[in-house]
């Protein structure tokens, strides 16, 4: 299950901002990203993908994509917290979106 935090107003807006602002405190403080690899937002389609190994010049293919028309709208900023879940920041949405990692590894 997706969790959604949507601002009605200013005060909505500053827990977005503080949200994301632990979630980077978190990220930074724990020194490592929970799942390895290079995460992508794209965000003009309601999909992230991950890329795994190494990244050479020219096209590659996404190792995984999560594609969710419903929580995912002009993503932009993706974090993990300690217990793995996957945090996305969506502009176009004005919202947060949180992956679990069952959902993410599928």
């Amino acid at each position: 299950m997706h969790h959604r935090l949507n601002p009605g107003n200013a005060l909505g807006m500053f827990r977005i901002y503080c949200v994301t602002a632990v979630l980077f405190g978190q990220l930074i403080a724990s020194g490592t990203v929970a799942a390895g690899g290079l995460w992508v937002a794209n965000e003009g389609s309601p999909t992230l993908a991950v890329f795994q190994g190494p990244l050479k010049r020219g096209p590659k293919r996404p190792h995984g994509l999560i594609d969710d028309i419903n929580d995912l709208d002009g993503s932009s900023t993706i974090a993990f917290d300690r217990n793995e879940n996957l945090w996305v920041t969506n502009y176009n949405a004005n919202s947060i979106s949180e992956f679990t990692k069952s959902e993410w590894e599928k």
